[in-house]
């Protein structure tokens, strides 16, 4: 019984981290562009950057920015979002929160190398990316004269580094209050499901031909995630933060409890199989 209340709690615990902005969501908000503006902020490469008037045309590269300026009512002003932000918005089937029109780039806009042009022709007032996934491509903004604040993002490894997030587009795009009232909503609903226990963990993002699979290690936000929910990761002391491990491996460590990614292709008959044989 146990064992099933800490997966249970994981779960809901790794859904609340993917979907807590999008449940928040704001249909519209008030924003006053002066006296306000210009306004500096330090970004998550740590630069000091000055937004000169409201962003009225937003182009979000990430995922997890796109859920937090549409949790904080900005979702009507984003002109362009990432393929994987749509995606995600999709299984959620909450693409109504962005308008109608808006541009959905593809993945090789920012991978392997940027695309400047696709984005560019959206004519942003502001582009809003993620430090630990776009922040090489600084320079390359730089070029193509596009203003560009970075989150933290991929660089989180807890909810703490969210929430400065959180804060920072918060002040950038004038809706401090939402923002602070928005972290208090979380901090309300992660304390629900912190445990200090310690249960055996195996996370698997998504399975390769080979029967590997990639987790995640100390240095990614998920692995936060697992331990404030009273799991164990089993790779936690892998050096990179998104490690690919050998199926055998689960085999061996045989935890309580496996938790799959639904998204990244793991729900093949296959796989499903060989996560049923692990069960006692």
């Amino acid at each position: 019984m146990r064992t099933s209340a800490i997966a249970v709690t994981l779960v809901v615990v790794i859904i609340l981290g993917l979907t807590v902005f999008l449940a928040y969501q704001r249909s519209s908000i008030n924003v006053s562009p002066t006296p306000y503006y210009p306004v500096s902020v330090i970004d998550g490469l740590g630069r000091n950057v000055t937004i000169a008037s409201f962003p009225s045309r937003i182009v979000s590269l990430a995922p997890s920015d796109t859920q937090i300026l549409v949790a904080l009512g900005l979702g009507k002003d984003i002109v362009g979002v990432d393929y994987y932000s749509y995606q995600l918005l999709q299984e959620l089937n909450m693409t109504s929160v962005l308008p109608p029109n808006v541009t959905v780039l593809p993945p090789n806009v920012t991978y392997p190398s940027l695309n400047a042009e696709a984005i560019e022709v959206l004519n942003p007032s502001l582009v809003v990316g993620d430090a630990g996934i776009d922040g090489g491509y600084l320079s390359q903004f730089q070029s193509a004269n596009l203003n560009v604040i970075f989150t933290r993002g991929d660089l989180d490894t807890n909810f703490s580094g969210i929430y400065q997030d959180i804060y920072l587009l918060g002040k950038v795009f004038h809706v401090e209050p939402q923002a602070q009232e928005l972290v208090q909503w979380m901090e309300s609903k992660v304390s629900k499901y912190s445990s200090n226990s310690s249960v055996p963990v195996a996370y698997v993002i998504c399975w390769t031909p080979q029967n590997d699979f990639y987790t995640v290690s100390k240095g990614s936000f998920i692995n936060g995630i697992i331990q404030s929910a009273g799991g164990d990761n089993l790779y936690a002391n892998l050096s990179n933060p998104y490690p690919e491990v050998s199926g055998e491996t689960i085999l061996a460590y045989r935890p309580p409890i496996i938790i799959a990614n639904c998204v990244y292709n793991v729900s093949t008959a296959k796989h499903h199989k060989f996560l049923r044989d692990l069960s006692p």
